[in-house]
């Protein structure tokens, strides 16, 4: 190679076969990381240039040898020795582009040298499910030829996209990657999209098929249905649904033909780095949302980029990951990023502290990247266990590593703001905590506080292979390979930029060491806490043409919910507001919200609001010249006003002895406000909706509570309707819970374990189940549909007095409890738990028997126990028998 580099020699083929043979063998037999910490860099370099040049030449074997080289350059020990010099980049590139090296060619390339080692792992409670390269690569290459039979045509290209409307999963992992591998174009919608967008996003991408999660989804299908112009078929991964038009993942895996192999082949020859790999799409700054293009080129030369940026990572770590696979860092930085690095990526089971605390032991990830909201809860975590002040280093050390799993070696906290003293505690103990900055248009970052250079409230430096320069506003724009190809608007052609550059809409400065920092926004955007991306300016605009509105400014930059400031219109309402009560005017603009939440998405809806004393003005920095707003400065001003709006995450009601605690994502989600929801005599109440959930004390000694249909004992100083609405344990075949939230609560549900804060005790009274919920099931049962809702209705009509009416629950409940790998299986199970909700003798013995087979010995024990102690004539002949039977 010296030889090679120093004489510009051309070779032989033979002699280039020679060297990919031996590239090759080093990076397949564990050579490859000693050798990258001992070759000459320039000699690296220069032989780089020398297989540059000879690309043009479309030979096959310097295209192989090429791919060997690139897999050399991104080991860990030759990044760092070359960390920081700036000519690497622009070689890079070119040799990814003359070489073709496509996501097809970089996942084959690490499936070859890592086939037995573990790519994802899955979690559930406490036991981890581990699986293969070649495993993984096994379903990729099952979905790839289910989706070409519905996708592809006989020459090889697709003829139509395929939507993912997911939450995260090894499934959504895996049919992502089959895509990306397969030249077949994914259209990434957010999975917290409302029923409008995701019909908007199918109808201008014409995707002619979908890939759901589950339910949840379907519902916004089912909603927007005759609308789809496109559409042919949905494929649910969980669960299975009635209409014809929607395939179980099963029923979608048996169209993968082993007969289109050689058309899969062609699919994959085919894939061109310029080639568009997929479209993601996010919120619109005025309306409608926006579809984000991605070459081949965009995403596999970040890769390399960012292996320069953080030389240290390599085939030996481990992410634990949580972010969205349809946001950008989840999906590239993590999931693809693992299968980059050869690491380990492992699905998080929820995003609940005490999961991530758990999951945390279980997996000991040396990488972490999250939103500021998770490094915060982290922090907090940590100084709970530890006084961080008076405590030696050593504890406090150990207390970061006993939370953190003890392996944690890096982490990045973006978009959002997090305080420099969380940042300086995890670098002081352990943990490379580094700021970033990015948006979907960059493939994620663009700048980066480099390890062991943080500076404080800066976004850090750019990003290898970026270019990053200043407009004279100060508005930030940037330029590179891995800048999306510009925005879908009907036509795979790339759109692009203005003359390349995209503006980001952020307002920056840059210090003397060449740190960026942001001053203000003049894109109308921002995210909340939780990373969602919010447009002010559409949400604003709604406000127009609403009477007695001045001026309404919106708030949640960085916050767990949307709230607003009203001025009011007193000159130009005829004295209308004047003579108004406040009563009154709290009521007219407590309506003018909840109508316009329900053009909404529920993470953008408004909560609450406060009407303020002034219009914002020029004169004090809160209005450009051109009226439109300063957004810093209006937050600082108001600043008073805004805080009492967040005191709380819930809205606190006092009940007698009890505190009522009602979170804000429940107003949030059923598009009221905070001041609509009021304690009655009769129970809970939303008087803008009339929603009533019936509320009585019965035992205020032992605090037991009828709530809906049911009796609950309720532990703890309040009722927590957090954890009771989020939880199907407690209120599944809870009429009266069900129709107080609407069907949206089979949206909001967690498959966590119940906790004891709520006991169920007994049924208020047996149901009277109507005729409409009979037929609902019965429907349900006979088109073999698993779903949540399915689950409620069966543990409804188990109420019913009449022997027929319950059976159907019966039914039901055994066909759900025969799919070991259901997801709401647990749940199921959970009502046969429950023998008070089934009324009729008879059919509570049928339920009994139910669960005999399912249950180890010692839970059956306690299991018989359950049903004794609510009923003592449970065994008779014909039950003991078929209990033997059973067991």
């Amino acid at each position: 190679m010296k030889d090679l580099a120093s004489q510009k020699k051309t070779l032989s083929r033979r002699e280039n076969e020679n060297w990919n043979e031996l590239l090759n063998s080093i990076n397949l037999t564990g050579l490859a990381d000693y050798f990258s910490r001992r070759i000459d860099p320039q000699i690296m370099f220069e032989f780089g240039g020398y297989l540059a040049d000879k690309l043009a030449k479309k030979d096959p074997v310097f295209q192989s040898l090429v791919h060997n080289y690139l897999n050399l350059f991104r080991r860990s020990g030759f990044l760092k020795r070359i960390y920081g010099d700036e000519k690497w980049e622009a070689l890079v590139l070119s040799l990814i582009k003359g070489s073709n090296f496509n996501l097809y060619r970089l996942f084959e390339q690490r499936l070859e040298e890592y086939a037995n080692k573990t790519l994802f792992n899955e979690l559930a409670g406490e036991n981890v499910t581990a699986h293969n390269w070649r495993e993984i690569n096994s379903n990729m290459t099952t979905y790839a030829l289910a989706l070409a039979a519905q996708l592809v045509n006989g020459e090889g290209s697709s003829v139509d996209k395929v939507a993912f409307l997911m939450e995260n999963s090894l499934t959504m992992a895996e049919l992502d990657l089959a895509c990306l591998t397969s030249g077949i174009v994914n259209v990434m919608i957010p999975a917290n999209s409302v029923a409008q967008h995701v019909e908007y996003i199918l109808n201008q991408t014409k995707a002619a098929l979908i890939l759901i999660s589950d339910e949840k989804q379907l519902a916004k299908l089912k909603s927007v249905k005759n609308n789809l112009k496109y559409l042919k078929k949905a494929v649910m991964l969980q669960g299975s649904a009635k209409e014809e038009w929607v395939l179980t993942l099963d029923e979608f895996i048996e169209q993968a033909d082993g007969e289109n192999a050689e058309l899969l082949k062609k699919m994959r020859n085919n894939i061109r780095v310029e080639n568009l790999a997929t479209i993601m799409y996010t919120s619109g700054t005025t309306g409608d949302p926006k579809g984000i293009m991605f070459s081949h080129l965009n995403l596999v030369s970040k890769r390399f980029y960012r292996a320069m940026a953080i030389p240290e990572i390599g085939d030996k770590d481990r992410f634990l990951a949580y972010l969205p696979l349809f946001h950008t860092f989840g999906r590239w930085f993590e999931m693809t990023g693992s299968v980059f690095w050869g690491a380990e990526y492992a699905f998080m089971e929820n995003p609940a502290l005490s999961t991530m605390l758990l999951n945390m032991q279980m997996v000991k990830p040396s990488i972490f990247i999250s939103i500021p909201k998770k490094w915060y809860q982290l922090y907090e975590h940590i100084t709970q266990t530890v006084n961080i002040e008076f405590d030696d280093d050593e504890l406090i050390r150990k207390a970061v590593e006993q939370a953190t799993g003890g392996a944690l070696k890096f982490g990045l906290s973006a978009a959002g703001y997090l305080e420099p003293d969380v940042f300086r505690f995890f670098q002081k103990y352990g943990v490379e905590l580094m700021s970033g900055f990015g948006m979907t248009e960059a493939t994620g970052g663009i700048s980066m506080t480099p390890p062991g250079k943080y500076r404080e409230n800066t976004l850090g430096l750019p990003l290898p292979g970026i270019e990053m320069k200043l407009a004279d506003d100060g508005e930030l724009l940037i330029k590179g390979p891995y800048v999306s190809i510009g925005y879908y608007e009907g036509s795979d052609k790339p759109s692009g930029f203005d003359n390349g550059w995209l503006a980001t809409g952020d307002i920056m400065t840059r210090d003397e060491k060449g740190y960026y920092k942001i001053i203000d926004r003049k894109k109308e955007i921002y995210k909340n806490i939780k990373g969602e991306t919010i447009a002010p300016q559409k949400i604003e605009n709604y406000f127009r043409d609403m009477e007695f509105i001045k001026q309404v400014f919106l708030v949640g930059d960085h916050r767990p919910f949307n709230t607003v400031l009203i001025y009011p219109d007193y000159e130009n309402d005829s004295g209308k507001l004047k003579r108004m009560s406040e009563e009154e005017i709290d009521q007219y603009f407590s309506s003018v919200l909840v109508t316009i939440n329900k053009f909404l998405a529920s993470y953008e809806r408004i909560i609450d609001y406060r009407i303020i004393d002034r219009p914002f003005e020029e004169e004090r920095g809160e209005l450009t010249p051109k009226g439109t707003y300063k957004r810093r400065v209006i937050e600082d001003n108001f600043d008073d006003v805004i805080y009492s709006m967040y005191q709380k995450n819930y809205i606190s009601i006092s009940w007698g002895a009890k505190e009522i605690r009602v979170p804000n994502w429940f107003v949030r989600e059923k598009g009221f406000l905070t001041n609509h929801l009021k304690m009655t005599e009769d129970g809970l109440l939303i008087t803008k909706h009339g929603r009533l959930l019936e509320m009585r004390c019965t035992d205020t000694e032992n605090s037991v509570f009828e709530m809906g249909n049911y009796i609950y004992k309720v532990s703890g100083k309040y009722i927590d309707f957090n954890d009771f609405l989020a939880n199907p344990y407690y209120w599944l075949g809870n009429e009266g819970v069900v129709n107080f939230t609407g069907d949206s609560i089979f949206q909001w549900y967690r498959l966590d374990e119940a906790g004891d804060r709520f006991q169920f005790m007994r049924l208020k009274s047996p149901a009277i189940i109507s005729k409409e919920v009979h037929m609902a099931l019965q429907a349900l049962y006979e088109s073999q549909e698993k779903s949540l809702s399915g689950l409620h209705l069966s543990a409804m009509v188990l109420q019913s007095s009449n022997y027929d009416s319950a059976m159907l629950g019966v039914n039901y409940l055994a066909f759900l409890l025969t799919d070991e790998k259901l997801p709401i299986r647990n749940l199921a199970v959970s009502i046969l738990w429950k023998p008070g909700i089934v009324v009729n003798e008879a059919v509570r013995k049928e339920v009994f028997l139910l669960g005999v087979p399912l249950l180890s010995e010692d839970k059956l024990q306690r299991f018989i126990e359950r049903y004794l102690y609510e009923f003592d004539n449970l065994f008779d002949n014909n039950t003991i028998e078929r209990f033997i039977e059973l067991r």
